[in-house]
């Protein structure tokens, strides 16, 4: 009977370790990586800085080629009909927004979810560097390489 107590403290043990290790896990990666919510709205952020860098491209393109900027994104998607630039933003499905400033400044404007963690670094990444919500990006066209 003794014998039988302890094997079932030790199966006790044992599951009561397994169950620890499995919820230490899972908080360590809730933890690193964030809630669902927080690793959809990043990857969403993502897509966002994505797009708009999709129009930089494209709007050098027309640059290029007609020495001026657009009146419109839907002028640039119409002469680069063989791209495909997403319009509108992947989760509220409002359009992005773009004003030309001067002969070579523009603005590409988005809503995001959340602040960039790389808006201080001196890399590429420093230029699409935000805020949560509204934020609007100036830009120079470019002759495209």
């Amino acid at each position: 009977m003794i014998h039988a107590a302890r094997h079932w403290d030790r199966r006790t043990l044992v599951a009561g370790l397994v169950i620890a290790a499995v919820v230490a896990a899972v908080g360590a990666g809730l933890i690193i990586l964030g809630s669902p919510a927080d690793v959809r709205a990043r990857r969403l952020d993502e897509r966002r800085v994505g797009d708009l860098r999709e129009w930089t491209r494209a709007i050098d393109a027309y640059w290029t080629a007609n020495t001026q900027l657009p009146v419109s994104l839907d002028e640039v998607r119409r002469q680069q009909a063989w791209t495909h630039l997403a319009v509108n933003d992947p989760s509220t499905g409002e359009p992005y927004v773009y004003r030309a400033k001067g002969a070579v400044a523009y603005e590409l404007c988005a809503v995001f979810d959340r602040a960039s963690p790389d808006a201080g670094r001196p890399d590429d990444d420093a230029l699409w560097g935000h805020g949560a919500g509204p934020s609007c990006f100036t830009l120079e066209a470019r002759t495209a390489r």
